[in-house]
């Protein structure tokens, strides 16, 4: 499996090799085989099973799904960065492998400013290895670019479409994102609505199949705190009262569902908080996630093929932190098949 990694971004010049490598091109979610999952008519997704065969598994489906966001992140606030100095067009090919191309193109006001209705858009063509191309689209359905934490200065609708390398990348959802007064803490929210759920797939050919991340909600703030940059997952700021701050289902390529949340019920400050150690995000502190055989959040998925939830599983795992070693996190398996599994944040993403 090929992973590619996404560095703080600290020029507009590199949104484009950022979102290549953030958007999931090629290897970044699947590594096995099996079917499809339950969309145009396939049976319905099946309870997970977890023990301690499959628990690595499923949490590097999770952390590798949730790594593809905190790159999108970075990229989407550099994007909104351009649009809002009033770039409407930028050729980017530079930062594809030679003879591929990138050109991003935003329809703005008349005065060259971002507003409602308006839409921002990459064209790539043969952009990494020679074979990757697509389109990544935003539309902007509410802005105001003064409004500040804990409210959204901007709403868009997303849609990414790449294929190349065999592998095809799909995904539809919504975006929101927060700011406060001095630009150190940015925020983004990813959900789905009452018309559209949310889903992000990956698609390899035969005999590997889909792997999706389907009808989540959940939120990143990136954090400025003069030592160094901090990513919070599920901050209270964006969730808001009574919102469970990360919830999401996800299914593998061999069609089986689990429900995936932040850890609940004790209150904490944060589902996770992370730090950057090498250029990578490496959780530090937190009370974790946790991973259910069920469709835990929702009772229904329509677009993984769960009109009225599905048959809950009779096993469970937690995610935890050991905070005394930055990265490392224990799994849990419930009921218990042997003893937890220690291992590191980056270790399941490299699995």
């Amino acid at each position: 499996m090929k992973r590619y990694r996404v560095p703080v971004l600290k020029s507009a010049g590199r949104v484009v090799l950022a979102l290549l490598v953030a958007i999931g091109v090629w290897g970044l979610v699947a590594c096995g085989g099996g079917s499809s999952n339950g969309i145009g008519g396939v049976k319905e997704p099946t309870a997970y099973v977890f023990n301690a065969q499959t628990a690595e598994k499923a949490a590097f489906l999770a952390v590798d799904f949730l790594d593809v966001f905190f790159g999108i992140s970075q990229v989407t606030g550099e994007i909104l960065a351009l649009v809002e100095a009033g770039k409407d067009s930028e050729d980017l090919s530079g930062l594809c492998d030679p003879g591929g191309t990138a050109v991003m193109n935003a329809q703005l006001t008349p005065e060259g400013r971002l507003g409602v209705g308006n839409s921002i858009s990459l064209d790539l063509d043969r952009c990494i290895d020679g074979v990757v191309g697509g389109t990544v689209n935003f539309s902007v359905g509410q802005y105001d670019e003064n409004v500040i934490l804990p409210g959204a200065f901007v709403t868009m609708r997303v849609r990414v479409d790449l294929s190349g390398g065999d592998q095809t990348t799909e995904a539809r959802f919504f975006v929101q994102a927060f700011r406060n007064t001095d630009g150190s803490e940015v925020g983004f929210r990813y959900f789905g609505s009452r018309d559209r759920e949310a889903i992000w797939s990956l698609t390899e050919p035969a005999p590997d199949g889909k792997t999706s991340f389907a009808c989540f909600d959940f939120n990143l703030l990136f954090v400025d705190n003069g030592g160094g940059a901090a990513l919070v997952l599920g901050d209270p700021q964006i969730a808001g009262a009574g919102f469970w701050r990360t919830q999401g289902l996800i299914v593998d390529e061999r069609n089986r569902l689990f429900g995936l949340t932040g850890a609940f019920p004790r209150p904490v400050e944060s589902d996770l908080r992370f730090e950057q150690s090498g250029g990578e995000w490496v959780p530090v502190s937190g009370d974790g996630l946790n991973f259910r055989s069920q469709a835990s959040g929702s009772t229904r998925c329509i677009v993984v093929g769960i009109d009225e939830g599905i048959t809950p599983g009779r096993t469970n795992m937690d995610l935890r932190i050991d905070e005394e070693v930055p990265g490392v996190v224990v799994l849990t398996v419930d009921p218990p098949d042997g003893p937890p599994i220690r291992t590191t944040w980056l270790g399941l993403l490299d699995d």
